[in-house]
């Protein structure tokens, strides 16, 4: 503004100059005036720009504080998601860091457009962030590192505080003997305290008939959740929530059990709410162990469970069965492909090969979701690599995966995850060429006996050998199109589609079982572990941290994944 106000004045002076003298026009006042404009005009354009700029920024910052106001008023009404934009990182987890959500991503899972709609096995939808904050409506930031262990009051009740390792700090109630809990959480939680101590939970837990065989009084728990526990409660549900006020609802890291707004209305109840870790990797399956016994604590003055022991105890149990499991495990490893769910409506086709088409698509959670980095981390121990923690899609859901590679042919398909087509490279690892070529990739693993039946079926995923092109000039694995050139496929040699197997919970999304994917992996996939071995290690699980003797059709049952 300071260079366009003496551009005028030279203006000024220049033409009083030029009325004064009384002859006509100078070419070389001219010249002047010209060369001052033009050696200006860079500086004139930049003020006038950045004065409308910072008109429109203080116009923005206006439009924006009014957003939050009413984005504030609505969530106030509302017992809704607060839904965030924000994508975790795209950085690897390291052993001994908890892995921590954003407050607002404890949702993102329940708007994750999910594939795998006629396939309930099929785990897509979780999401993450990285390390650094908990998730949920406890917000312990303003508690300081004196506060652990130290009694306060909240809600008229009295308090204390739990930490773990990393400065996260949690306020409880001083004596919790109730819990409300979903999932592999809820399974946590009645190792660490018994069915006494679960007052609520989801439909999938309560009417699995293994769990109620381990827990009898399951079945008498309200599963005020549906399903898998991950779409929020309806507001008749949360009003029987607070009825039954449990001392803590205790929910994992990217989980959407509840909303913000409702965790606000329950910690209003007076019921607290806590969020730990996402169970994404062995440490922080352990984490989670450690600060649920923590919070339950020791009941044994009234003839309950001293959740702080059997928490040490379990941990002590992880380290021990992991280091014999390193120990057991030979050579350099071994490759193998976790294949989540399969979408039977998908309709898929080659547009060069006219024959090549029909219905089904395997699914897959690529490496930036919760449940592939714990899958990847257990099978890990048993220096199995999954090939899908290798692949990075950008986005934190679940896509669809062809073995047929793309970058030859054109695979079209059409389905929920239609844009999310991968073509995941299975080559160049490590000593393997591709699937089947070699003893080091020749098994992957379906999420349950539905999604081998599906890979199985599909001719996108047959052995085709290898075949040379009409002309004779090129050869390779896969088959000729409808001009003679190969569709080149991955799948270079026989393999084997093995069933994941289950128990009360789930082993490969991250649960106090997740342990026995190691053990299972260095028999089935790595070849360390006889099978006696590997079934005496899960019957003493279960022995020990169950109170529960497993039957040989029980434990038939788990290894099949039913």
């Amino acid at each position: 503004m300071l260079k366009l106000r003496r551009l005028a004045a030279a203006f000024c002076s220049l033409t009083i100059l030029l009325s004064m003298s009384a002859c006509r026009d100078s070419a070389v006042v001219e010249r002047i005036v010209y060369d001052y404009v033009r050696a200006n005009q860079t500086d004139m354009d930049k003020s006038l720009f950045d004065d409308m700029t910072e008109r429109e920024h203080d116009d923005l910052l206006h439009d924006l504080e009014k957003d939050e106001a009413s984005e504030r008023e609505n969530d106030e009404e509302e017992a809704n998601p607060v839904f965030s934009s924000e994508d975790e990182p795209d950085t690897e987890e390291t052993a001994g860091e908890p892995n921590y959500d954003e407050a607002s991503e404890r949702t993102e899972a329940a708007g994750v457009d999910n594939v795998s709609a006629n396939d309930a096995d099929a785990s897509g939808g979780e999401s993450e962030a990285e390390d650094g904050e908990q998730s949920g409506g406890t917000d312990n930031a303003g508690l300081s590192d004196e506060a652990e262990g130290e009694a306060g009051t909240s809600g008229g009740q009295s308090t204390r505080t739990v930490a773990d390792d990393f400065g996260s700090v949690y306020e409880v109630p001083e004596n919790v003997s109730s819990v409300a809990a979903v999932g592999d959480a809820a399974v946590a939680v009645l190792m660490l305290g018994g069915a006494d101590c679960l007052a609520a939970a989801n439909e999938d837990l309560t009417e699995n008939a293994l769990a109620v065989s381990v827990f009898s009084e399951l079945a008498d728990i309200p599963a005020l959740w549906s399903g898998d526990g991950s779409k929020i409660l309806g507001s008749a549900e949360l009003q029987q929530l607070i009825a039954l006020h449990p001392d803590v609802c205790i929910e994992l890291s990217g989980s959407s059990m509840l909303s913000n707004a409702q965790v606000e209305q329950l910690e209003a109840e007076g019921i607290c709410c806590v969020t730990l870790p996402a169970p994404s990797s062995v440490e922080n399956v352990k984490l989670i162990v450690q600060l649920l016994g923590e919070i339950l604590g020791n009941h044994t003055d009234t003839g309950g469970y001293d959740s702080v022991s059997i928490a040490a105890e379990y941990i002590s149990w992880v380290d021990e069965t992991l280091a014999a499991v390193s120990e057991a495990t030979t050579g350099s490893g071994s490759y193998t492909m976790y294949i989540d769910g399969w979408d039977e409506d998908a309709y898929y086709s080659i547009a060069q090969a006219s024959s090549c088409y029909g219905y089904g698509a395997a699914v897959v959670n690529n490496a930036n979701m919760t449940s592939c980095k714990a899958i990847s981390s257990f099978l890990s121990q048993a220096s199995v690599t999954n090939v899908t923690s290798l692949g990075s899609f950008s986005r934190t859901e679940t896509v669809y995966f062809t073995p047929i590679n793309s970058n030859y042919s054109t695979v079209n398909v059409s389905g929920t995850a239609a844009d999310r087509l991968t073509s995941l490279t299975l080559l160049e690892l490590g000593s393997a060429e591709g699937l089947g070529s070699d003893d080091s990739f020749t098994k992957i693993v379906a999420g349950s006996q539905a999604v081998r039946d599906g890979i199985e079926r599909s001719t996108l995923w047959h052995n085709f050998g290898e075949v040379t092109s009409g002309n004779g000039n090129f050869t390779g694995f896969g088959f000729l199109d409808d001009y003679g050139e190969i569709v080149r496929s991955s799948v270079q040699g026989e393999y084997t589609v093995l069933v994941n197997p289950r128990g009360v919970c789930s082993w490969t999304a991250g649960s106090v079982e997740s342990v026995l994917e190691s053990v299972w992996a260095a028999y089935a996939i790595g070849g360390s572990y006889t099978q006696e071995d590997m079934e005496d290690i899960i019957l003493d699980f279960y022995s020990t941290f169950y109170s529960y003797e497993l039957s040989d059709g029980e434990l038939e049952a788990v290894l099949a994944g039913e």
